[in-house]
């Protein structure tokens, strides 16, 4: 190993090693998130398959709840720039900036499906959610309102949950809508919001290098993950049947998920995956 004064000769007698900056654990997500930002936004018209009134109701009062949970992330992004310590770095915020643009994407196209279905039929009471109805939703109240009184890592650890809500119903109301354009839409949230799990849940392995900090992270996690789970399940139940999907399969799914994120809690994400 070289020695201190040994590295100081070389460094004058080489200077073009001052230069040489250290890889971030967040450039992979980085680039990931850069190339879904170059990438243009479709104007497709957004086109349904037949629905009955009742499935029409269902559905839309599911995605407006969803919705508005997808325009709820951008206030962390202040508290981050005032962070110092590791794994914060100005490619960690660079990335989290992008996640949050990402969201209203999201939100924009769930807007656009909403409104799609809004405009076929006549609107009944169930269909006649308003913002505030959506707001004091349970989810929303669950992880919205509640994180205002967290701090920052723990709102990481909640956003990691309504995460694994996103990637699996996304995909269980895609598969609902079938082969329609709609239907394609919800399942390209779908894929992003897998790299959004993933980004979370990089944050506390590599927070928590220790593996006894690592368990501890675990332990929050899973009760915060179940009950985040069970809410959505319960709040959405009505969608689900309607589109003749069993909540057992549901909870199934989400239970599967819940076990990945624990997993790359423990472990971290390879660095293929962060791509």
């Amino acid at each position: 190993m070289l020695s201190v004064n040994q590295a100081k000769r070389i460094l004058k007698t080489r200077p073009f090693y001052r230069n040489v900056q250290p890889s971030s654990p967040w450039d992979s997500f980085l680039e990931h998130f850069q190339r879904n930002e170059s990438v243009q936004e479709s104007q497709k018209e957004i086109t349904l398959p037949e629905l009955e009134s009742a499935q029409r109701d269902h559905l839309l009062r599911s995605l407006e709840i969803f919705r508005r949970g997808e325009t709820g992330e951008g206030r962390i992004l202040n508290q981050i720039e005032l962070l110092s310590y590791y794994p914060v770095d100005q490619e960690y915020r660079k990335s989290l900036r992008l996640f949050v643009a990402e969201e209203g994407r999201h939100a924009r196209i769930l807007g656009q499906i909403i409104k799609q279905l809004q405009g076929e039929g006549d609107p009944s009471p169930l269909t006649q959610i308003n913002s505030s109805e959506s707001e004091n939703s349970i989810s929303y109240r669950l992880f919205y309102r509640a994180r205002g009184l967290m701090g920052v890592r723990l709102k990481l650890m909640v956003l990691l949950c309504a995460e694994i809500i996103g990637c699996e119903s996304y995909e269980i109301l895609s598969r609902a809508l079938g082969n329609s354009k709609a239907g394609e839409r919800l399942m390209e949230i779908r894929q992003d919001e897998e790299m959004h799990l993933r980004f979370p849940c990089q944050f506390f392995p590599l927070l928590g290098v220790r593996p006894i900090f690592r368990k501890l992270w675990n332990m929050l996690y899973l009760p915060i993950a179940l009950l985040a789970c069970f809410t959505v399940i319960l709040e959405h139940r009505k969608t689900f049947k309607i589109f003749d999907v069993p909540l057992r399969d549901v909870g199934s799914q989400f239970w599967k998920r819940i076990l990945t994120g624990m997993q790359w809690i423990k472990d971290g994400i390879p660095m293929e995956e962060a791509k």
